[in-house]
């Protein structure tokens, strides 16, 4: 009612419809999440996504200490023998060691690891990151997403960030390291 001319209205109120809703696609499983379905309601539009009962996590499948189905080195360093000394130098025999070693130089890992860019560590074994990254001709790949990406050890995207430059020593004992692929164009470009 209104307080000034005394017009009344009546309000006409109906009952929520509730939401219908209509798949829009799937979201892939990966190795620690369910598959998704992403939804839309067709009578408001609003999104969902909720776990897909039928698609369960892939779990990670390890190689070389590393997991292959998510590429993702950050989810998978494995710590390598040693302490980083002189005497006791990081012994890296795999990809998801090697991987750490850049985190720990980096400062990037996350298992609560401080940073240290004076470690240092030697090759046991020969490396591949990555196969397949060059074609015949010298080229790269077309087909760039399933490789892991490299940041490499002493990562700087600026060539005046001496604070992080590496300061260890690394020893390959005449072992290779191949297969690193860069997905970004930093300042820099490679192993270290």
């Amino acid at each position: 009612s209104c307080s000034v001319c005394s017009l009344t209205y009546k309000m006409i109120t109906e009952d929520a419809k509730g939401h219908t809703w209509a798949e829009e696609s799937k979201t892939p499983a990966t190795c620690t999440q369910t598959g998704k379905i992403n939804q839309k309601c067709s009578v408001c539009n609003v999104t969902r996504s909720i776990d897909d009962p039928d698609v369960t996590a892939l779990g990670h499948k390890y190689v070389d200490g590393y997991c292959t189905r998510c590429l993702n080195a950050d989810s998978t360093p494995v710590k390598p023998n040693g302490d980083g000394t002189v005497e006791s130098p990081y012994e890296i025999s795999n990809v998801g060691e090697l991987y750490w070693f850049a985190g720990l130089v980096n400062g990037t890992l996350t298992d609560g690891t401080a940073k240290n860019t004076s470690a240092n560590a030697k090759l046991t074994a020969d490396i591949t990151v990555n196969r397949n990254v060059l074609k015949v001709d010298g080229s790269v790949a077309d087909e760039t997403g399933d490789f892991a990406a490299w940041k490499p050890i002493g990562y700087s995207p600026s060539s005046r960030d001496n604070d992080k430059a590496y300061k260890g020593t690394f020893d390959g004992q005449g072992h290779t390291i191949s297969g690193l692929f860069y997905k970004a164009s930093d300042y820099y470009a490679g192993l270290f």
